[in-house]
């Protein structure tokens, strides 16, 4: 699961920019803020969004709970309520939606990490146990010279945007695709494969060492976007850091 696309919907202006530097610091990237439901309706079905952060009372017809109700109708992707409301009510209408976390204002930076982090691992610890048959029995379909290739995604190193064109590096052979790296990401379990840097898309399983800058797997050395480190630590441990 990738972090480099976080939604927030915050109706507050000064808040929704408070919290979009303190998430930028945590090395979270913040592509769009929304104070309304149709706005960020409308954006999440056009992007892919890997974690979607909810105030509970915003603009436009539906409230927070209400939103996040409609986005999972139709997409599953880690959400988190930030809210000043902890009335029963309230409390029932979010258990009902089972977002992945759930952080009451005033919060701080640190309350506000934990949280998100938590929240991520219980999404990816959740997406995993949907997985009814083995990781290394899943397939992908890959055009290889006018045949298709069945390509296990365990042997699936990293793969690395090249234009309109991404090229797949496993361990056997390179494959080039025509399709755009966040087409092949969307195909790809989010449990496994991570987005690290807008033009490389990793294996975690396939990770040797990494530090704040770069990561290796095998041989090849791959930029990780700044800030993204901790995110590495969190989701990897210690075990494979240089």
């Amino acid at each position: 699961m990738i972090v480099n696309n976080v939604v927030l919907v915050e109706d507050e202006n000064d808040l929704a920019q408070n919290i979009k530097e303190i998430l930028g610091s945590l090395g979270f990237y913040v592509s769009a803020v929304f104070d309304n439901s149709l706005g960020a309706l409308e954006f999440i079905k056009l992007n892919k969004v890997d974690l979607l952060i909810l105030d509970i009372m915003i603009n436009g017809d539906m409230d927070g709970i209400s939103l996040a109700m409609e986005i999972k109708k139709k997409i599953d992707i880690p959400i988190v309520f930030i809210t000043a409301y902890s009335e029963n009510e309230i409390i029932k209408r979010v258990i009902d939606v089972s977002p992945d976390g759930y952080l009451l204002k005033p919060f701080t930076k640190e309350s506000l990490k934990t949280t998100l982090l938590l929240s991520l691992s219980n999404y990816k610890k959740r997406k995993s146990n949907e997985v009814d048959i083995k990781n290394d029995e899943v397939t992908i379909q890959i055009r290889d010279k006018g045949f298709i290739s069945l390509i296990p995604v365990s042997d699936i190193l990293y793969a690395q945007a090249d234009g309109l064109y991404t090229k797949i590096i496993t361990t056997k052979k390179t494959f080039m695709i025509r399709d755009i790296l966040k087409d092949l990401e969307a195909r790809l379990p989010a449990s496994i494969f991570l987005r690290v840097h807008k033009s490389y898309l990793v294996n975690m399983n396939c990770i040797d060492s990494f530090n704040g800058k770069l990561l290796q797997i095998k041989d090849v050395q791959i930029p990780i976007r700044r800030g993204f480190y901790k995110i590495l630590r969190s989701l990897l441990g210690n075990h494979v850091e240089n």
